[in-house]
């Protein structure tokens, strides 16, 4: 049956050259735009190293003061101190692992140089290198006790390593960070940007700064939590409601909320500084809207030439019909037939997709370098588009098939 079909499909290709340029092309036209759109989306929220456990990460990134007692709002959008993060968030005893962070923009340079860059460096702890999963090209993360002593260690990237040093085999080598000698204890591979909570050319353990430890309601850090699975999201949430309550009854004058966090990562995404809470529904319902709207137009463009083409086999269709077919059997011949021609639009639109993505790469994706095969080419993405491709053949074939299923015989013969 499917080999019928087959045939049918080439011989209407030929038939009906331009009508079948038409709707093929239209079709790789809407699936292109549609899996551009999920590939970003895809980039933005999958699991792809080093942000390897996004779908079981949470995040605590701002907090806002009130009246203790008259619990007016005194503050608002601020990050974490150490001292609310140690009591509220590093005892969670629901969390597989929770990890504390900051980061800022600092000149640095190869002692004896006059040559400096500037680039993103994070204060970490060692709970970070289990929350992502880098590769370490040379050496290894700094270890708990570096870090509980504050020695001045850094993991550096290899694009800095590259840049400053011109190889990768650095470790044990000086570099001066704000003008600060510490010495290089590893470097990771490079990594896109995307991946936004562990990117950074230098990570340093954030114990090298004393200041950063006295710091009690305002401060510069957010807080990453693992959770077991994802089941177990309600459970954190309300155990740091609980060590939140506690902390603010140590407080004199002011207590600290963090409205509803922590937050998933798809609502993270969606979370503006602001009081409002993450519009996560309306956001989805926006880009199903645009979804529906890029498939529903193209639909109706298609289903008049799916209707033309039928039409020119009306002759065909009704011979058919008084030799016992079925309206059914009409029917699922048209849908089979659509789709076989829907798939080669589908498949020449993905590869537009990618195309496109690539020739706008700087637009899209604002110029990233490091973008891997994994971000972009997941079985989700090829999925979604067959999946889409179902979806606007039952919208543009579905109308034409039943028209012509319905059609008496007779018509059908003349």
């Amino acid at each position: 049956m499917i080999k019928q079909y087959l045939k049918q499909v080439i011989y209407q290709l030929k038939e009906n050259k331009l009508i079948s340029c038409i709707s093929i092309a239209g079709t790789a036209f809407t699936i292109a735009m549609i899996m551009v759109m999920v590939i970003l989306f895809q980039i933005k929220n999958a699991n792809y190293r080093p942000e390897v456990n996004r779908n079981r990460t949470m995040y605590v990134q701002f907090g806002e003061t009130f009246g203790k007692a008259d619990n007016k709002r005194f503050s608002t959008n601020f990050n974490l101190t150490l001292p609310f993060i140690k009591e509220c968030l590093y005892s969670l005893k629901s969390a597989e692992v929770v990890t504390a962070m900051t980061s800022n923009t600092s000149p640095f340079s190869v002692p004896g140089s006059n040559e400096f860059i500037s680039g993103r460096v994070k204060y970490i702890d060692t709970a970070f290198w289990k929350m992502f999963d880098f590769e370490f090209l040379a050496g290894k993360p700094f270890t708990e006790a570096d870090f509980q002593s504050g020695i001045k260690q850094v993991v550096i990237r290899e694009k800095i390593a590259q840049k400053l040093f011109h190889t990768t085999e650095v470790v044990g080598k000086s570099i001066h960070v704000q003008g600060i000698p510490y010495t290089i204890c590893g470097v990771v591979r490079n990594y896109s940007k995307w991946a936004s909570f562990a990117h950074a050319d230098m990570f340093i353990p954030y114990t090298v700064v004393e200041g950063w430890q006295n710091y009690r309601l305002q401060g510069p850090f957010i807080c990453l939590i693992l959770a077991p699975n994802k089941d177990a999201f309600d459970a954190i949430r309300r155990e740091t409601d609980a060590n939140v309550e506690r902390f603010n009854e140590q407080q004199s004058e002011l207590i600290i909320g963090i409205r509803k966090q922590p937050y998933s990562h798809f609502q993270q995404r969606f979370f503006t500084w602001g009081l409002d809470l993450p519009h996560v529904a309306e956001n989805v319902r926006r880009y199903v809207i645009i979804l529906l709207v890029l498939l529903l137009i193209p639909a109706i463009n298609l289903s008049s030439l799916t209707l033309s083409r039928m039409q020119k086999r009306m002759q065909e269709i009704g011979i058919r019909r008084s030799f016992g077919a079925t309206r059914k059997q009409i029917v699922s011949q048209v849908l089979s037939e659509n789709l076989i021609i829907t798939l080669l639009g589908g498949l020449l639109g993905l590869l537009l997709s990618y195309l496109g993505i690539y020739l706008m790469h700087d637009w899209l994706l604002d110029g990233d370098p490091y973008i891997s095969p994994e971000m972009v080419a997941s079985p989700v993405v090829f999925v979604l588009a067959f999946l889409f491709c179902l979806i606007l053949n039952l919208l543009s074939a579905s109308i034409p098939a039943w028209r012509v299923a319905r059609k008496n015989i007779t018509d059908a013969l003349r």
